[in-house]
């Protein structure tokens, strides 16, 4: 009987990231007739590295997968390839899907597992944003190509808030070319109902020096951070 793959919270930040900065890639070698690889890919800008080394490091610490973080010659860019063939039967068996939007598979719905796999995705695809400064409010932003229903469903019932997707469309200039540009945002308020689900559970997951201290600074506003909801020690991937 095959073993069953631990599930743990790195898996889930792993998971996280993968399906908002990364993506799935299958590939077959002309000189090796017959043989198909697969990969996951994961690029980002400069300020997303901590984040790509953090996927680095859980990459060997779950799976064994070494792996070299490449900056791109033209670009202020980097990216990180595992080969993932041997993975198949366990992301299978754990039923993850790679497909975009981010979707947490049904073994995340335990809160336990769900604020790392949270984290992942703002890391990824997430913006924090404070508004109103007199009265602040803070929106955390989830952009993704396609509507994000089974992500909201999971904020909606693990947060217990209400949460928003709306279509964006935009037009912009890449290299003389006009390009149209449509994708969804789902969006949701930090509030009294579920900092301490984001304090305990999401932020110390969370690797993006600018989004972390958004979220510190609206606690800190809101007064927050006072003694008995304390955030645990912050994750910091290897260099």
């Amino acid at each position: 009987m095959e073993k069953e793959f631990p599930l743990s919270e790195d898996l889930a930040y792993w998971i996280g990231v993968v399906q908002t900065d990364g993506y799935f890639k299958k590939r077959k070698y002309k000189k090796r007739k017959g043989y198909t690889g697969f990969f996951i890919k994961v690029r980002v800008s400069s300020k997303s590295l901590p984040m790509l080394r953090k996927f680095k490091q859980l990459s060997k610490k779950l799976f064994a997968r070494d792996a070299i973080i490449y900056k791109d010659k033209n670009r202020d860019e980097f990216e990180c390839t595992i080969g993932v063939k041997k993975l198949l039967d366990i992301f299978q068996n754990l039923d993850i899907d790679f497909s975009d939007p981010p979707t947490p598979c049904e073994w995340m719905k335990n809160p336990e597992f769900f604020g790392p796999y949270l984290a992942g995705v703002i890391d990824g695809d997430g913006n924090v944003r404070i508004k109103r400064p007199k009265y602040p409010q803070c929106v955390i932003r989830i952009g993704s190509g396609s509507e994000q229903t089974e992500l909201a469903e999971s904020i909606r019932e693990i947060l217990n808030c209400s949460v928003s997707i709306t279509p964006q469309e935009r037009d912009s200039v890449l290299n003389e070319r006009k390009i149209h540009g449509r994708w969804f945002d789902l969006e949701f308020y930090v509030s009294s109902k579920n900092f301490k689900f984001i304090q305990r559970c999401v932020l110390p997951h969370m690797t993006i020096h600018h989004k972390i201290e958004k979220l510190k600074l609206y606690f800190k506003k809101r007064g927050w951070q006072r003694p008995g909801f304390p955030a645990r020690k912050q994750y910091t991937p290897d260099h």
